[in-house]
């Protein structure tokens, strides 16, 4: 997965950290990797130069240079990880990210979009942004102003691919992980490198080949299209019955063609259909499939407006019950009966 880093030396750099070993479960010597990683010698820690020490950073943080590199990341955890690769790109407060099947447009204060390679059209309202920044994802360059009012701490300098970095400890109150940036001093002080530690979890995402030249045209939609969507009404009088118990707080929303959008929060997670009742028929949903003007799950939300794409051909849909001897859908003009996927039936009011 990793290029020029190196995937022994991720796993040093993680384990020098305090992070957790390193082993990717698909990898069958992966035994072999992790002794091998416990040898290699990670870079050594340098005392910081007298100019550095008089740098500020929360100044450098809060104002990372723009960008565009390849981005490689990679998860662990106690019992195994994961990881990936992506080009990235960085302008003001705009980030994208191509993953090579699609490309992802995040905007400050506005709801991402995505794009199929080679297409023209792209989705305005694909999902909110997301500035977390936790072990089992991708942090978000837009995400790391929030890091400059945390505690800062400089723990000393390290050469990163040939790049001389501060590294630097962030520790903020309301973040469970402890974040470390690798900020490299040739490149405006970009963070290179980005770790976030956790007990029993870590992650480490790196950049290479990158340029503070980023050309406009990487955020040029002026040839592209938006999809068109299709607008939602939240129904508010809506009950929903299992197996005769009444659940609580179900979200319906319907097109105005007719179809309706349900959801139905359980202990664990939230199942979400589509109803047909012109077609008689009952559908699991994508739970993003209608979201608000701000790129949110409509659902999960006390919008009465939500918006979707165009509607999912009928050789794409995966029925509710796919079973032998499913039973039957009843419609009625202030009701739908229809099965899970376990033949239980739902009955839903309004």
């Amino acid at each position: 997965m990793v290029r020029r880093l190196g995937f022994i030396f991720l796993a040093a750099l993680m384990l020098a950290s305090g992070s957790t070993r390193a082993s990717h479960p698909q990898n069958p010597n992966k035994k072999t990797l992790s002794t091998r990683a416990k040898r290699e010698e990670p870079p050594p820690l340098v005392p910081l130069t007298e100019a550095e020490r008089t740098l500020d950073l929360r100044s450098l943080i809060a104002n990372q240079p723009d960008f565009t590199a390849d981005e490689q990341f990679f998860a662990s955890e106690s019992r195994g990880g994961f990881g990936g690769a992506e080009k990235v790109a960085r302008k003001g407060d705009s980030y994208r990210i191509d993953n090579g099947l699609y490309v992802f447009i995040y905007q400050r204060g506005k709801p991402g979009i995505r794009m199929g390679r080679g297409s023209k059209v792209y989705d305005p309202l694909f999902a909110k942004q997301d500035d977390s920044i936790v072990p089992w994802a991708s942090v978000s360059p837009l995400a790391l102003a929030q890091l400059a009012n945390a505690k800062l701490t400089a723990l000393g300098a390290q050469i990163i691919d040939k790049h001389r970095c501060l590294k630097v400890e962030a520790n903020k109150p309301s973040l469970e992980y402890k974040v470390i940036l690798y900020l490299a001093g040739d490149l405006n002080y970009l963070a290179i490198a980005i770790q976030v530690v956790g007990e029993n979890r870590g992650s480490i995402q790196t950049l290479h080949n990158i340029s503070l030249s980023v050309p406009a045209s990487l955020f040029d939609l002026s040839d592209y299209q938006p999809m068109p969507l299709r607008k939602w009404d939240r129904i508010t009088r809506v009950r929903v019955f299992l197996g005769g118990k009444e659940l609580s707080d179900p979200t319906l929303f319907r097109a105005p063609t007719g179809e309706m959008f349900l959801a139905v929060r359980g202990p664990v997670m939230t199942d979400t259909y589509i109803l047909r009742p012109k077609e008689g028929t009952a559908e699991v949903a994508f739970q993003g499939e209608i979201k608000t003007e701000e790129g949110e799950y409509a659902w999960a939300t006390r919008a009465n407006v939500g918006f979707s794409g165009p509607d999912t051909p009928k050789e794409h849909r995966l029925y509710s019950c796919r079973e032998t001897n499913c039973p039957k859908v009843e419609v009625g003009p202030d009701y739908f009966i229809f099965p899970d996927g376990s033949k239980r039936m739902i009955r839903v009011t309004w």
